[in-house]
């Protein structure tokens, strides 16, 4: 799972996928496109894993925020 926001754009993440895949570090790349505020500027923010299945969200964050989901292939 990566934040796309101010400081990290879609071909950045583009560019981290085909590497990772290309390595075989990861099949699968959630990029969470956070919103446009230096209070929002990294993923860990709005969103902190408690648990391997569990995350606690920040709750003015949008609970469907725009993703681009990648698999491998």
């Amino acid at each position: 799972m990566i934040g796309m926001g101010e400081r990290t754009t879609a071909v950045a993440i583009e560019i981290l996928c085909r590497r990772l895949f290309d390595t075989g570090q990861a099949t699968r790349v959630i990029a969470i496109e956070l919103p446009h505020s230096h209070a929002f500027m990294h993923l860990d923010t709005v969103m902190t894993m408690i648990d391997t299945s569990t995350f606690v969200l920040y709750p003015y964050f949008d609970r469907k925020p725009a993703q681009l989901d990648g698999d491998r292939g």
